[in-house]
């Protein structure tokens, strides 16, 4: 490998996950990623920094052509996402619109505000099965 351009297509796996995404499977690369990831807790703080944090929450605006293609246009423009570091949860609030999102694993629910429910929907990767592009 020394002297040799790394190509990341070489050691990934197509279509792993329902998405479509790439995982990185060779073991030598594995390890760089790794070092990756501890040089990178230790430049903010190291790990016992890192478990103290419960949460991240950023505003942001999610915008795009592929949004319009879907109907939803502005759909997430002027969110608040809010991520739980301890498990697999984002909560996606709508400021100004008393309803928010919260997507597990095994579910994602629409609610108000208060957490009165409007919709759910379990096990929601079924739910992309046979999509398109333009699927709405």
């Amino acid at each position: 490998m020394q002297g040799e351009a790394w190509d990341p297509l070489s050691v990934v796996e197509e279509n792993h996950s329902p998405w479509g995404c790439a995982f990185v499977t060779d073991n030598a690369h594995l390890k760089l990623m790794n070092e990756l990831l501890n040089l990178a807790v230790h430049a903010h703080g190291g790990l016992e920094r890192w478990k103290k944090v419960k949460a991240i929450k950023v505003a942001a605006s999610i915008t795009g052509a592929i949004w319009f293609v879907k109907g939803k246009g502005d759909y997430l423009k002027n969110v608040v996402l809010t991520v739980d570091t301890t498990k697999e949860r984002l909560t996606v609030d709508f400021p100004g619109l008393d309803k928010r999102s919260i997507f597990e694993p095994k579910r994602v629910v629409n609610e108000k505000s208060d957490g009165t429910l409007i919709e759910a929907r379990y096990d929601p990767e079924k739910s992309f099965e046979g999509q398109q592009r333009e699927t709405p």
